[in-house]
């Protein structure tokens, strides 16, 4: 029997259909940094299911693996381009893209936070306020929400005996996944119970979180992975499943969201790296600080490097304004990561290269 991969009947997550199912589209912010003034869906026909920040008052406000920083929909700010404002569901992929042509919503435009450093600055806006950190964090009350500091090698010593010390910034361009199937998901609720059927490599992170943010126990919540179309790190955590099950919950029936390849250059895969100062990392990603003490570990220097002074490298995780990411392939070895310049400073490198 032929594999069906060969023969196209293989059924990812954007294949997935039921009877009713409705298609969802999103509403996306122009801006990087904006207060959301008015919302008004009364132009949308009547058949089309509008989710608006009004619609998630009862869901926990947040929801993340880590930090819990992330909204099904933006409530009171947009953050980043890209981020999510009003979600809709109709019977069509057309009628719900014409319904988001009738949706206004009017911003009030923010000063936008894009560099990392100065996001770490105490004149820079501050992007979340009053999050809750696990303990083993160690936020700064801004926009550092982690500091991670190694201790080892032969420190100034090793620069005084290098024979050659250099000093540059670095600036890495940015990278996508790519993978050929985007994010997909298709969720329906039966009997108060939640069922995802998705694209994903982490199924019980999704139950748990799905669970938290809907308030309900992890047995009521059931995730089903269907085969992916690649991923390399892009499909980890939750990424459409909380909104695709609001817009199911509203609207009584399954929903299937599945992104467009321009969705997701700017909402789950653009990168960028900065190298200066102190190796301090900068994103938001769903655990960008286990992400960032793993790459700490792993900074690597062109060649080899006995006398590499990691005595005083310290990274800082600081949020940003920009487009989000996330991991590929590993957890920062350094790499990609979620919302937010993934900016890794590194304070000094000898017999060779010193970044600063």
């Amino acid at each position: 029997m032929l594999d069906p991969r060969i023969t196209g009947r293989i059924q990812y997550a954007q294949d997935q259909h039921m009877p009713g199912m409705l298609h969802a589209r999103i509403l996306r912010s122009p801006y990087a940094h904006a207060r959301i003034v008015s919302i008004n869906t009364a132009a949308v026909p009547r058949d089309v299911v509008c989710l608006t920040r009004d619609d998630v008052t009862d869901l926990e406000p947040l929801y993340g693996p880590m930090v819990k920083d992330q909204p099904v929909v933006a409530r009171e700010r947009v953050l980043h381009v890209g981020d999510s404002v009003v979600a809709v569901a109709a019977p069509t992929l057309r009628e719900a893209e014409a319904a988001l042509e009738a949706v206004e919503v009017e911003y009030e435009e923010m000063t936008g936070v894009f560099d990392p450093v100065e996001a770490a600055g105490d004149s820079s806006p501050v992007l979340h306020e009053s999050l809750d950190y696990p303990p083993d964090l160690r936020p700064d009350g801004r926009n550092v929400c982690h500091r991670f500091r190694l201790q080892s090698g032969l420190g100034e010593d090793g620069f005084a005996g290098a024979d050659v010390v250099m000093e540059e910034a670095f600036s890495i361009a940015g990278a996508a996944h790519v993978p050929m199937e985007p994010h997909a998901t298709l969720a329906y609720w039966e009997g108060g119970r939640l069922h995802v059927i998705t694209g994903t490599q982490t199924p019980f992170n999704v139950r748990r979180d799905l669970a938290a943010l809907f308030r309900l126990p992890e047995e009521r919540v059931r995730v089903v992975v269907a085969p992916m179309g690649g991923s390399f790190g892009a499909k980890t955590f939750m990424r459409l499943e909380a909104v695709t099950a609001a817009l199911a919950r509203k609207s009584g029936r399954p929903v299937r969201a599945v992104l467009t390849r321009a969705e997701e250059f700017v909402t789950s895969t653009v990168i960028r790296r900065v190298f200066e100062s102190a190796l301090e990392p900068s994103e938001m990603g769903p655990s960008s600080p286990r992400a960032l003490m793993r790459g700490g570990t792993q900074v690597h220097t062109p060649i080899a490097v006995q006398a590499f002074a990691r005595r005083g490298v310290t990274r800082r995780l600081v949020r940003t304004g920009s487009l989000t990411s996330l991991s590929i392939r590993a957890a920062s070895t350094p790499t990609i990561r979620r919302r937010g310049h993934f900016a890794a400073m590194r304070r000094r490198r000898a017999c060779g290269l010193r970044s600063a």
